[in-house]
């Protein structure tokens, strides 16, 4: 791999002299500032943070990054259509200043569509569940808002049935098993 040539009192010059940041270093000298980074490293030039750069930037008048400090809408990292799936497999949808939104105003999307469809908030303490039992399916008819404590009772109850579908269907297999090995020697 071919090394940049980066002279050090280049690199002195503009990084600890004129207090430019890596970034700024490689856009001057044509490379990246990682290389930049790289190179800082190996003359043992000792590195700033990322926020050190910036306030020196500002301090000097120089504000390479319009944005620093800023967050939510303003910050250059927002990204205003942001969903994302829970551990659960459910959406979360970036709706800010719901009452329902978690720090990063995320909110789990079967809310906002049956709040949408049913034209009111849900009330505290209650829940939507998906009728079929896929979280991520949306759609309005699938959606049933309960109070929590019928939809724990639900749930339960769900699980109880699914265990017993489960010991029934390993019976059914293994007795079909059975027969299919006793057709199979009769032939």
């Amino acid at each position: 791999m071919k090394k940049a040539n980066l002279d050090r009192t280049d690199l002195e010059e503009l990084y600890m002299s004129q207090k430019l940041g890596a970034g700024e270093v490689g856009r001057r000298l044509g490379v990246s500032k990682n290389t930049v980074r790289r190179r800082l490293k190996d003359y043992g030039i000792p590195l700033r943070g990322c926020s050190e750069s910036q306030k020196e930037a500002l301090r000097t008048g120089r504000r390479l990054n319009p944005n620093f400090g800023k967050k939510g809408p303003l910050s250059s990292r927002w990204k205003p259509s942001l969903t994302r799936r829970t551990s659960s497999g459910h959406i979360q949808v970036r709706e800010l200043g719901h009452p329902r939104a978690n720090k990063r105003g995320l909110v789990l999307e079967h809310i906002l569509i049956w709040e949408r469809v049913n034209s009111r908030s849900l009330p505290e303490n209650w829940e939507v569940h998906h009728v079929n039992g896929i979280g991520t399916d949306n759609r309005p008819q699938n959606l049933l808002a309960l109070p929590t404590r019928h939809h724990r009772r639900i749930i339960s109850e769900l699980k109880r049935r699914i265990r017993e579908l489960e010991i029934e269907n390993g019976q059914l297999r293994s007795t079909l098993d059975g027969v299919s090995s006793v057709m199979v020697s009769e032939n």
